[in-house]
């Protein structure tokens, strides 16, 4: 979950309380559109196309068949994702129907069945569901507030916008795919001049 997920949540809990009237709060909604506004934009620029979803899912089996296909392989997890990523937000892929996690993960290349690990259903009704579990239980005692967390020696970085952080500290620490690429970070205050610098420290 993340800040828009959390506020959907709290709004559907806050309706449950009484059918007959509505009592999400202003900030609640505010919070749940501005996240769909910002996807949609971003998925404008790549020709997509994203429908709110219309109801909070319980995404507990889409994450265990996530665990279960990366038992194959990273590749293995990356085609599932690049497959159902897509319907998700199209409202053709209910996460909540083991029927159809099932199917996606064939479509995708998954098997659904494995000598060693038993079947897929089997999977997430046991030993799948423990280790969904304890990764959950393991991000939040390291601080993942919700997508996209970025964890580098124990510090964590929420949002897409401190990928070019990350990308410097990578890079300072000897991973950089490029190290003749130049790494700007945004944001970051230059002065212009030691004039300027000794004017504002003069302030201080």
């Amino acid at each position: 979950g993340n800040i828009y997920g959390n506020a959907t949540k709290k709004a559907k809990k806050a309706t449950d309380k009484s059918s007959k009237q509505e009592t999400r709060n202003t900030t609640q909604w505010k919070m749940v559109k501005y996240g769909y506004k910002v996807c949609r934009e971003l998925a404008a620029l790549q020709n997509t196309k994203i429908l709110g979803t219309p109801k909070v899912y319980d995404s507990t089996l889409g994450c265990i068949a996530m665990i279960w296909a990366s038992n194959f392989g990273r590749k293995y997890l990356d085609d599932f994702l690049d497959f159902t990523f897509p319907l998700m937000w199209q409202r053709k892929f209910n996460i909540e129907d083991i029927g159809e996690v099932e199917k996606f993960l064939v479509s995708s290349g998954v098997p659904i069945e494995n000598e060693l690990l038993g079947s897929f259903r089997d999977y997430a009704a046991a030993e799948g569901l423990v280790k969904f579990k304890s990764v959950m239980n393991q991000a939040a005692g390291i601080g993942v507030l919700g997508v996209p967390t970025f964890v580098i020696d124990g510090e964590v970085f929420f949002g897409k916008e401190h990928l070019s952080l990350i990308r410097l500290k990578l890079s300072q620490q000897g991973l950089g795919l490029n190290a003749e690429t130049p790494i700007d970070v945004p944001y970051l205050w230059r002065p212009t001049s030691s004039d300027r610098t000794g004017a504002i420290e003069s302030r201080i």
